[in-house]
């Protein structure tokens, strides 16, 4: 959605006469405030005695992969509650894999390079050369030596519901088919980093626990991971808060959750801030509604696809109302 607004001259005045779109409405808000719920994983590998049995599709190889969810409260968390006065819930939601499918494989291999190009690959400044790399991604995930890689590697992620970091959209180009220059922001927010931390130390604790230490095998061959875990499990259990800290700052990625590029606020709020009314209309112009996550304020503290899917039926609704059209549910039946 920022994209097309601002290819179509909706955006930031100055950003788009650089680029020669003509301005059809100021509102700077438009691509930026980009929020996501930043991830970090931690997989590992099978111990050698499972590894059989798990190429074949037994113990937890054989479920559908996701095995478990929970949420806790991190103490970052807790101190923002404690100076709002108001419990905003949890804000950590780890997940248990036990199998790794090849697109994670493929999302590793394209990180661990991005991290040595200096994040110029996400960020679309190289759109051709990431296209190649995730195709050689693709290629190897189907290489018989991967798949037995992946067939007993599993990994604990957690999913950070509460980021105060943003980033932004940008143009690079007044051509539809350039990809967005794309600053996610994760973990920019100093206390971001804190819980990240946090997040990591979790992890590894549930991991020295039954049944998860049962399973522990070794990280040595999985692609994306910090030279440091290479040493084994022991040295990555010890590690100091300065080398989570490093951990995460490299190895944080998405779980595809982009929102509020295009926000809904105040009528009279400024338009550096919110870009629609919180009737979903772009201020400024008439008949032109926006309506999926990137509306929102704030990311949602859950995963995206529920809200989308109500900000969509919202929008609708809303539509048939301007246009006289009665309660949704009689328009639909009259359909």
């Amino acid at each position: 959605s920022p994209q097309l607004l601002l290819l179509s001259g909706v955006g930031d005045a100055q950003a788009l006469g650089k680029l020669g779109i003509p301005v059809v409405a100021d509102i700077p808000a438009v691509g930026r405030h980009l929020q996501d719920h930043p991830v970090l994983a931690i997989p590992w590998q099978a111990p050698e005695g499972m590894k059989a049995e798990f190429a074949e599709g037994g113990g937890p190889a054989g479920t559908t992969g996701l095995n478990g969810i929970a949420f806790w409260k991190s103490e970052v968390d807790k101190g923002r509650d404690a100076k709002r006065g108001s419990d905003s819930g949890c804000d950590m939601e780890v997940i248990f894999v036990s199998r790794m499918e090849a697109g994670v494989m493929v999302k590793a291999f394209v990180s661990q390079w991005d991290n040595r190009l200096g994040g110029r690959l996400k960020s679309g400044a190289l759109p051709w050369t990431e296209k190649a790399f995730v195709r050689l991604g693709r290629f190897l995930s189907g290489v018989q030596p991967v798949r037995e890689l992946l067939a007993s590697t599993m990994y604990l992620a957690t999913e950070y519901n509460h980021p105060l970091s943003r980033g932004s959209v940008t143009l690079q180009s007044a051509d539809p088919l350039v990809p967005p220059l794309v600053d996610p922001g994760w973990l920019r927010d100093p206390s971001d980093l804190d819980a990240a931390v946090e997040a990591l130390r979790k992890m590894l604790e549930l991991m020295q626990t039954a049944p998860f230490s049962e399973y522990l095998g070794n990280m040595d061959a999985i692609p994306g991971i910090h030279g440091f875990w290479q040493k084994g499990f022991q040295p990555l259990f010890d590690a100091s808060d300065a080398q989570l800290r490093d951990i995460a700052r490299r190895f944080v990625g998405t779980t595809w959750h982009y929102s509020c590029t295009v926000r809904m606020g105040a009528p009279d709020a400024p338009l550096t801030e919110v870009a629609l009314d919180p009737q979903l209309r772009v201020r400024g112009i008439s008949g032109l509604r926006v309506a999926d996550q990137s509306v929102t304020p704030f990311v949602v503290s859950a995963n995206t696809n529920a809200s989308s899917m109500m900000i969509g039926d919202k929008a609708a609704k809303l539509i048939m109302q301007d246009h006289g059209l009665g309660p949704f549910r009689e328009a639909r039946s009259a359909l």
